[in-house]
């Protein structure tokens, strides 16, 4: 397989999250009409937050989402100067660090089976026969997944229902933000290997359960994915902790996902976050954070996190996206 698919193994492997936090319910009644409903498929006013001690950085936190339109996301302008005021960015991981032949070790040792082994060897005959079923409708090739770790496996359906619902992972927030990052330090608060290492660490067992729960829901999964990225892009924090937590009662068995692979990595994320806004070093600079939006939320979020610590977060106000006529064409402006 060519390098650059590799590469877009580690890119979806980053989106890890959407598999299985996003099968629990669809986008619908959640919630009143939202005056943000006016914007345009590429704009977004998420929520956004600043976070400050009293001897370190100042951090500026915005929830990613791994996919997004093919050329991005238009900020508005808190966003973007917040952004162009910081001299770091601080990201979940940085795929830019990893290269091709490293991807398809990493892969190779966490994502796919031994050789001598088939998923039709050890998944029920129900799990077999949905995955089948959607394979027959997908451009997946059923004898390269069959080779695959289950986690690998769902995670490669869900991308493949949001790139067929207009999103791609390299329109990603984080990604976007790496690609102008310009000479600003990059902080990766993990690495590939860690998330992979994390994934193929579940048990078999929870990982058929996982894919199971995929498949299971797998006919709304573009309902589900369009109303999460709506969700994040209105800034609407309830729905979107809705779509990603409040379904786990009726999912029996994949409270070790959720435990190893969400709130695990929160406390280490708030702590590195934390050495940051103590560090007397690093004492007025500006760092701009961008984490998955599902580790921001909710009561064993990063951000609650932090504030137990102690540290001040307060929520930035946010104008509509800019945009300038330009001989009657609506443009973007960028730092």
């Amino acid at each position: 397989m060519s390098a650059r698919f590799w590469r877009g193994v580690l890119l979806l492997v980053v989106a890890l999250a959407l598999q299985l936090l996003g099968g629990g319910c669809a986008w619908t009644g959640l919630g009143e009409p939202d005056p943000r409903d006016q914007l345009e498929r590429n704009e977004a006013m998420p929520r956004f937050w600043h976070a400050s001690g009293s001897t370190g950085a100042d951090l500026y936190l915005l929830g990613s989402i791994h996919l997004g339109p093919i050329n991005g996301w238009r900020y508005p302008l808190q966003i973007d100067e917040a952004f162009a005021r910081s001299s770091a960015l601080v990201v979940e991981l940085d795929p830019r660090n990893v290269t091709p032949l490293v991807q398809q070790a990493l892969v190779a040792r966490y994502g796919m089976l031994t050789p001598s082994e088939s998923l039709s060897d050890y998944l029920s005959p129900e799990t077999l026969a949905l995955l089948d079923q959607h394979l027959a409708k997908s451009r997946l090739p059923r004898a390269a997944i069959l080779r695959m770790q289950p986690w690998m496996v769902g995670n490669m359906l869900v991308v493949e229902a949001g790139q067929r619902a207009g999103y791609s992972p390299r329109g990603g927030v984080d990604q976007g933000f790496l690609e102008r990052s310009g000479e600003r330090s990059i902080v990766p608060l993990e690495t590939a290997e860690y998330q992979m290492a994390l994934m193929a660490g579940l048990s078999r067992e929870v990982q058929e359960l996982a894919l199971l729960d995929t498949l299971n829901r797998f006919d709304s999964i573009e309902d589900f994915l369009t109303g999460m990225v709506r969700a994040w892009q209105v800034g609407d924090d309830k729905a979107l902790e809705k779509l990603l937590f409040e379904s786990q009662g009726d999912r029996e068995g994949l409270e070790p996902f959720l435990e190893q692979l969400i709130y695990r990595r929160n406390h280490e994320m708030s702590a590195r976050l934390a050495v940051l806004l103590r560090a007397e070093q690093h004492a007025g600079e500006s760092v701009f954070v961008v984490i998955g939006a599902g580790h921001l939320i909710g009561k064993r979020g990063v951000r609650k996190l932090l504030e137990s610590e102690g540290f001040k977060i307060e929520e930035v106000e946010l104008d509509s996206p800019r945009r300038i006529e330009l001989a009657g064409d609506d443009r973007a402006i960028h730092p």
